[in-house]
């Protein structure tokens, strides 16, 4: 079966990845798992109370403090050698 292949296939490539970016894979895709579905219930109940102008001033609030949010972290521009 073409699913069960692809499968694989994938479970494969994943195997390939380092285990300490295979968390952080997996942390990522669970917080956009819980995340998402959250900010589309409080934009939905913002557009309910004030309609389309405030919701499209709320997905521009959200993505300013996301890049805010993104520019204070701290990562290395190379990564170390080992």
């Amino acid at each position: 079966r073409v699913g069960r292949a692809e499968e694989r296939s994938q479970r494969i490539q994943i195997d390939r990845i380092r285990a300490d970016l295979r968390s952080e894979i997996g942390q990522h895709c669970l917080g956009r798992f819980v995340g998402e579905p959250q900010g589309s219930a409080v934009l939905g109940i913002i557009f309910d109370m004030f309609g389309w102008a405030a919701t499209v001033a709320g997905v521009g609030l959200s993505l300013s403090v996301a890049a805010l949010f993104a520019l204070s972290l701290k990562t290395p521009l190379a990564p170390e050698a080992a």
